[in-house]
């Protein structure tokens, strides 16, 4: 991006508990993503 804040991405899990493995897919990205694009739950 041009304005230099970089990229956000925004993941949203069907569930809140715990050891949900609907939210085990949106904790890998996190640490793989590149310097510059934060991801968020």
């Amino acid at each position: 991006m041009s304005d230099g804040t970089g990229v956000r991405v925004l993941g949203i899990a069907g569930s809140l508990r715990a050891g949900s493995y609907n939210c085990a897919p949106l904790k890998a990205p996190r640490e793989l993503a590149p310097d510059g694009m934060r991801i968020e739950e």
